[in-house]
């Protein structure tokens, strides 16, 4: 299952805030084993954040897996939970969110998924890559290294992509002889 989380663009609130408080409705939202009760086995999830002119814009893109294949009622009734919880959590914590920017939706290209989700579509105005920006920044371009600045400020000390369970990176020899558990 693919699921973008999103709260409204804020032009008085700065990115740092912004992605501040979509981590808020996010784990509010998933506190609690919340997810694991309702049978997903893990997750993937990235943070994209945007400057546009009319504010700060982050959402998060997250993968999340079933323990067991579900039909399609199973889908929809957990779809339709999980963004009435997104919002009321949203409500609770006086953070603005609307239906209209939340989507749940079925996998049907695991490989389109994450190549949507890694894709690290940080965007300036609604179009840079973080590339693009950077390509910006060498020309010579103030506002991209303000922007550059802006969006460092609001990733500082927070994870842009984060897994979970079944989703997390298998570790090899040499990563558990370095964490010393071998």
């Amino acid at each position: 299952m693919f699921w973008t989380a999103t709260i409204a663009t804020t032009p008085e609130k700065g990115i740092r805030q912004a992605w501040a408080d979509l981590l808020s409705v996010l784990q509010a939202t998933t506190r609690g084993g919340w997810l694991q009760r309702q049978g997903i086995a893990g997750s993937a999830r990235a943070i994209e954040p945007e400057i546009t002119p009319g504010g700060a814009h982050v959402h998060a893109h997250t993968l999340l897996v079933f323990r067991s294949q579900i039909d399609a009622e199973r889908f929809r009734q957990f779809a339709l939970t999980m963004r009435s919880r997104y919002l009321a959590e949203a409500d609770r914590l006086g953070i603005a969110a609307s239906a209209d920017g939340q989507d749940v939706s079925l996998v049907r290209s695991l490989p389109r998924v994450v190549r949507y989700i890694t894709k690290m579509g940080v965007r300036a105005n609604g179009t840079d890559s973080l590339s693009r920006l950077w390509a910006a920044v060498e020309q010579g371009d103030a506002e991209a290294l303000a922007m550059v600045h802006e969006l460092e400020g609001a990733a500082y000390r927070r994870r842009a992509w984060t897994t979970t369970g079944v989703c997390r990176p298998l570790l090899d020899f040499d990563d558990l002889l370095r964490a010393g558990a071998v």
